[in-house]
């Protein structure tokens, strides 16, 4: 019977099972799992809260640059971080693998064959 419908209207039985269950939780007949409503409710609360945790990075930073501009001091500059995905052939003078002595191997070749700090 629900392969029959499911075939009249082009989707699978499974997908029908499932409409079918969706209905019942949304009329009130089945309480195990979310209504639409629901649903629709916890997808827009995600958003708030991706939106608030955003709001509050953004202060969070205002807050330092402001505090570290009232009281004169400057940041230190950071050492450039080492990207995740380098695409440029490392070569031999690359100081960053050269100076971490990782990836030397015979004939002064990298091993990993991939530059880290050019990119």
């Amino acid at each position: 019977m629900i392969a029959d419908v499911a075939g009249s209207l082009g989707v699978s039985p499974q997908t029908l099972r499932d409409w079918r269950r969706q209905g019942e939780r949304d009329r009130g007949e089945r309480d195990n799992g979310l209504t639409g409503a629901e649903r629709e409710e916890l997808r827009e609360l995600r958003k708030r809260v991706r939106r608030v945790e955003q709001e509050r990075d953004i202060l969070k930073h205002a807050t330092a640059f402001f505090a570290r501009e009232s009281t004169g001091t400057s940041r230190k500059p950071s050492k450039p971080r080492r990207p995740r995905d380098c695409l440029s052939p490392c070569s031999a003078s690359c100081s960053a693998c050269r100076s971490r002595a990782i990836g030397r191997g015979r004939a002064g070749r990298h091993r990993i064959g991939r530059c880290m700090t050019r990119g």
